[in-house]
C-alpha cells in the first residue's frame, strides 16, 4: 500500500514508483471500464478513465508497435503476448534517457 501519493498528472508516470503507479491503475479503473456500453451516469468515470489511462501508458503502446515494425522482435512477442506496462513505460524512458 502507498502511504503517500502524488496527485496524478503531477509528474511524468516514469517518476511513480511501482505502488503508486498501481495506485492510480486501481483508483481510477470504473466498474464500466471493461463493459462495452457505458453505464447511466458513468461517463464522467470513464473520461477521467480515459484521461489517467493516456498519462500513465506514456506512449508505450505506440512505442512498442512502431519498434516491431522496424524488425524488434522483443516488442512483438510483447504485444502479442503481454507486457507489465510500468515496466515499459520505465524502459522507454530509460531508452530516452530521461531516467
Amino acid at each position: 500500500m502507498v502511504n503517500k501519493v502524488r496527485s496524478a498528472f503531477s509528474c511524468p508516470p516514469y517518476e511513480l514508483s511501482r505502488d503508486e503507479f498501481n495506485y492510480f491503475q486501481e483508483l481510477h479503473h470504473p466498474d464500466c471500464a471493461s463493459q462495452s456500453k457505458a453505464i447511466k451516469g458513468s461517463q464522467s468515470k470513464m473520461i477521467q478513465h480515459s484521461k489517467i489511462s493516456e498519462w500513465l501508458s506514456f506512449g508505450v503502446h505506440k512505442w512498442l508497435f512502431e519498434k516491431a515494425l522496424n524488425g524488434d522482435k522483443e516488442a512483438l512477442f510483447k504485444i502479442e503476448h503481454s507486457y507489465n506496462l510500468y515496466d515499459e513505460v520505465i524502459l522507454k524512458a530509460k531508452e530516452q534517457n530521461l531516467l
